[in-house]
């Protein structure tokens, strides 16, 4: 959480937030303006809002009394302690920025912020330390006792004071002899302690104090600061991450005891949507759009569900900060359409220009004929731009000629026009970041976890059981009844070859995540060596953090090598995975299904115990009857229609269907050989009559059975 603050724009990050307003259905500045730069935000926060745009430093305008708003009275504010010369090099005055307005107002945090001040009013151990993960809004949080000290909403013992923000990085940068750093930090806390306690120093990234400086051969910051804290002369306001300071500071005994940690946790649900309540108008900016309540509630709800990498309010920020971003740019952005037209002019062009270099009276005519659309192609973009132009102009205030049909334009290109943040447009974001189909972001998934038998039992024919017992596993942990933190489910589907076990993986992704490009398979026949348990761990680690919602299915689990067993428990019982780059993998919103050849019976002489307990369930799966063969088969021969059906028609007769059952069946391979068989006769027939010109495009493709039995394939033009 490296500060690096730039003085005269307001933070983005919103994460110490006080009192929440109530909540409306539309939070909407007092003023929209033309459509420019949606976010207030400082390179201060970088973590938090990294792909968030960014905007002016203007002071954001809101309704009179809204506590939503960079402004604080400082009437009373008279800080008797000036900066010297040392601390305005290396330091960044905070309450100064919250006297000019650059501080952005939090929400929700009032018992930490009393810890703080509590504190800071002791005689001694008086050096708060804010402990959070990054992003849960720690930086925000001493952002806001800056503002309340220039308001005087503080104690006595903090009245009138300063807090400066130290830059490490600034002072160890050009130090290339013994002792000039030395000298930097001597100047400060000498600067500090002449102020006799008006002057707070606050060091983000508190942990760097341990490094800083011991790398040019000196004691470092720790060392320096030490006896500064001792004397009681320096009250010293820090924030980290728990890691980090378990790992520098609370290792040293001596430094750990100067001071007194404050838990910053990440906020549950309702308070992060006060927080994006209260951030509403810097978020919106002056992009002249405003978030309805129930786009912020999306905000909260989809960030939580698909934003995996990030902590709260950080990422719902982020979101919220990009949907402002992307609405922005597509308001002032010409429509999709103008920009297809433009690639079909250029193409054209191009097109025209090869053609006008032959001679060939052919080649001639196609010129012409490419020209004429070319024209065509440049009055339509050059009509629609013109439109394009006066609605955008209109939707900036002005006002419209008289022959302008305002409503048309209106009609024409909403976007322009547009002035609320809705649910969908929050969905679209999540979608452009995690691959997640809009569809699946905004759907009812209540919905969907209730209709997963129905719906997985349409694609997997025959093994009934194996799939209500697969939903009731996903259902369980998508509504929080397993064990959190794991994956929504864990399932050892077993039986033999051909059955319906890869199908219902394939079936799992389309159904619960609306993308058959969801499935991750790996084929643990190739897994089966020594050294295979870090690379499937690599492997995994990578398409979990390509696509963190998906399902993954382990095929063949048994001709993995016994070591990748172990590999895999911890991703099984707390879904996540650490690959051997240390970078650790997401499991959680995962469905993981491993599939094997074997008998249940056989399963303790391949799996320990501890490993077959990760499972949720173990899904048996049977042979399939000829019933059920000749349901898959209208299911293949059905898809098959689908992938031809841009040239032709296919017509499988119910006898015809019934041949192709009866020359797929085989019991040891179950559906595979139908499926082969289905692909190879009707494909086969299809391609070859297409070589030799009997079939034509819009003709119907019929597929019987003659009076001897044997299959029959006739093309029939369409009318016929």
């Amino acid at each position: 959480m490296t500060m690096l603050r730039t003085i005269g724009a307001p933070s983005i990050t919103p994460a110490a937030q006080l009192t929440a307003p109530q909540p409306t259905e539309t939070i909407a500045p007092a003023t929209q303006q033309p459509a420019s730069d949606p976010v207030a935000t400082t390179t201060a926060t970088k973590s938090a809002v990294e792909g968030a745009a960014t905007v002016t430093s203007d002071p954001v305008p809101v309704t009179p009394g809204d506590p939503r708003t960079t402004e604080v009275d400082a009437s009373n504010w008279r800080p008797s302690a000036r900066l010297g010369d040392n601390l305005k090099r290396y330091g960044t005055d905070l309450t100064e920025a919250a006297a000019n307005g650059e501080l952005r107002p939090a929400f929700g945090r009032a018992h930490e912020l009393e810890q703080i001040e509590e504190i800071l009013g002791r005689p001694t151990n008086n050096n708060p330390v804010l402990l959070g993960e990054s992003g849960v809004g720690k930086t925000a949080l001493f952002e806001e006792l800056a503002r309340r000290i220039v308001s005087g909403e503080v104690p006595e013992h903090l009245q009138n004071r300063r807090m400066v923000l130290i830059d490490l990085n600034a002072m160890t940068a050009g130090t290339t002899l013994r002792g000039e750093f030395e000298e930097r930090l001597d100047g400060v806390i000498k600067e500090i302690e002449a102020s006799k306690g008006m002057i707070i120093p606050v060091i983000d990234e508190l942990h760097m104090i341990v490094d800083a400086g011991a790398a040019k051969n000196t004691s470092g910051a720790s060392e320096a600061l030490k006896p500064a804290l001792a004397r009681g002369k320096l009250r010293l306001i820090g924030a980290t991450t728990p890691k980090e300071y378990d790992e520098k500071i609370r290792s040293d005994a001596a430094l750990h005891r100067r001071f007194s940690t404050v838990m910053l946790n990440e906020p549950n649900a309702d308070a992060t949507l006060r927080i994006l309540q209260g951030s509403a108008p810097f978020l919106e900016g002056k992009s002249g759009l405003v978030f309805t309540n129930d786009a912020l509630k999306a905000v909260q709800e989809m960030s939580s569900r698909y934003v995996v990498d990030r902590f709260q309010p950080a990422k719902a920020i982020e979101v919220a900060s990009q949907t402002v971003g992307r609405m922005t740019m597509l308001r002032n952005s010409p429509p999709r359409e103008v920009i297809d037209m433009r690639e079909k002019v250029e193409a054209l062009k191009n097109e025209h220009a090869v053609l006008a270099r032959e001679s060939s009276p052919k080649s001639k005519e196609q010129a012409a004929k490419v020209a004429e659309e070319l024209a065509k192609v440049k009055s339509e973009l050059d009509t629609t731009m013109t439109m394009w132009n006066q609605a955008a102009r209109i939707a900036r205030g002005e006002r419209p000629d008289r022959d302008v049909d305002v409503e048309k334009l209106k009609a024409r290109f909403p976007e322009l026009f547009r002035t609320e943040i809705l649910r969908e447009d929050v969905a679209k974001t999540i979608s452009d970041r995690t691959g997640v189909p809009v569809g699946a972001v905004n759907g009812d998934e209540q919905e969907k976890l209730k209709h997963l038998d129905e719906n997985l039992k349409k694609q997997v024919v025959g093994q009934d059981e194996a799939i209500s017992a697969l939903a009731n596993a996903i259902r369980r942990g998508r509504t929080g009844v397993s064990d959190p933190g794991k994956p929504v489910a864990n399932i050892l589907m077993i039986g033999p070859p051909g059955v319906g076990k890869t199908e219902t993986a394939k079936a799992a992704a389309r159904v619960m995540f609306d993308n058959p490009e969801s499935l991750t398979r790996f084929n643990m026949g190739e897994y089966g060596t020594p050294g295979s348990r870090e690379r499937l761990i690599d492997d995994i680690s990578d398409a979990m953090r390509k696509r963190p919602f998906s399902v993954v299915l382990l095929d063949e689990i048994e001709k993995g090598h016994p070591s990748i067993y172990d590999g895999l428990m911890t991703a099984l019982g707390e879904g996540k995975l650490k690959d051997s780059h240390g970078r650790t993998a997401d499991l959680s919103n995962s469905v993981v299904l491993l599939a094997s050849n074997m008998q249940k019976d056989d399963l303790p002489n391949f799996f320990r115990p501890e490993f077959i307990d990760r499972m949720d369930d173990i899904v048996e799966y049977h042979n399939l009857d000829k019933d059920s063969l000749s349901k898959i088969a209208d299911i293949q021969i059905n898809r098959l229609a689908k992938q031809v059906s841009n040239d032709l028609t296919l017509d499988v007769s119910s006898a015809a269907r019934d041949k192709l059952v009866d020359l797929g069946y085989a019991p040891e391979t179950g559906a595979r050989n139908l499926k082969r068989v289905i692909e190879r006769t009707i494909g086969n027939a299809i391609a070859n009559q297409k070589i030799d010109g009997t079939l034509k495009p819009g003709m119907t493709f019929k597929v019987d059975v003659d009076e001897n039995g044997e299959l029959t394939f006739t093309p029939v033009a369409a009318g016929s």
